[in-house]
């Protein structure tokens, strides 16, 4: 399914629990930053690009939200999420 949303929307694509724990990516288009290739190998992010990301909106999101990039957490380019929730 990660794979088909990427290609649909011809963007790489990241799945992570409410901690920023990486449970499912796609392929990967163009370059990948330094936050992408940390999250792939480590399947977590540090603390503080962790709550740069809540601070954006994350943990309350109901619908499509922005990230700005963060260069000194290795975030060059920004993101843009989108909540996946069940039962809550």
């Amino acid at each position: 399914m990660v794979d088909a949303l990427g290609a649909r929307l011809e963007r790489s694509v990241a799945v992570d629990d409410r901690r920023l724990r990486l449970l499912a990516h796609s392929a990967h288009r163009g370059e990948a930053d330094a936050a992408r290739v940390g999250s792939i190998m480590n399947r977590s992010v540090p603390a503080e690009l962790a709550a740069h990301v809540a601070a954006q909106g994350a943990a309350d999101a109901t619908g499509l939200f922005t990230v700005t990039a963060r260069p000194e957490f290795g975030m060059a380019v920004e993101r843009f999420g989108m909540p996946i929730r069940y039962d809550g």
